[in-house]
């Protein structure tokens, strides 16, 4: 990945609460990284989300179970 356009959309979104933790994990370290070489395109990175997320996808899942109740409930 070369194209710093695609690193920092990678990471940004791949850092979202409900991103997979090992991506999450692996998108922050490379940010890390970029931070330490390239410091001034590092700034533009304002929507890589450094949190830590337990159950970062729970809620989304349980909204997309939601709607698919409400699919089935008006058959």
């Amino acid at each position: 990945m070369g194209d710093p356009d695609l690193v920092l959309h990678m990471c940004e979104l791949r850092t979202m609460p409900q991103g997979h933790p090992d991506y999450r994990f692996i998108c922050q370290e490379i940010w890390r990284k970029i931070q330490e070489v390239h410091p001034t395109l590092a700034e533009s990175g304002k929507f890589v989300d450094w949190q830590k997320y337990r159950l970062g996808r729970l809620q989304s899942e349980m909204r997309t179970e939601f709607k698919k109740s409400g699919m089935k409930n008006r058959k």
